[in-house]
């Protein structure tokens, strides 16, 4: 019997923004957030979320999560803590959607770190082909199934 995926809970702008709250009140970040931020980040996740003329451009669940992370990064809405923001965002999509992460039986600090290189490489790609970079990253985060 094949087992069926439950449906993909889509992150919302709001969920973003309590992350980014919450990496705030820890003392992460010393920037409050805006209201361009709270705009940027509402068109971020309508423009992962939706189809586009009737396709979905991030199809996969995997897509969805790898883009919420790679677009905060790319078009960083906040003053500060961008990468960590998307990171939090990330786990936070792949945990809610029970995404099978390659590296998810190794230690909660060192998957940060894995993670957060891989923010700086995904800031100083300078590729126009998001699509393509969104599923080669992730080609090389989640288990094959």
């Amino acid at each position: 019997m094949i087992q069926e995926r439950k449906k993909f809970q889509p992150t919302e702008s709001e969920n973003i923004l309590n992350l980014y709250n919450s990496l705030v009140s820890e003392g992460h970040i010393d920037f409050p957030i805006t209201e361009k931020a709270q705009k940027n980040v509402d068109a971020l996740c309508y423009s992962v979320n939706n189809s586009h003329f009737g396709k979905e451009i991030y199809a996969s669940p995997e897509e969805k999560s790898v883009a919420y992370m790679y677009f905060i990064i790319k078009d960083h809405p906040f003053t500060d803590g961008n990468k960590r923001t998307s990171v939090a965002t990330f786990l936070r999509s792949c945990e809610i959607n029970n995404l099978p992460l390659r590296f998810f039986e190794i230690k909660e600090e060192i998957m940060w770190e894995l993670l957060s290189e891989l923010t700086i490489f995904i800031e100083e790609e300078k590729t126009e082909k998001h699509q393509e970079a969104i599923k080669f990253l992730v080609s090389k985060l989640f288990k094959n199934e």
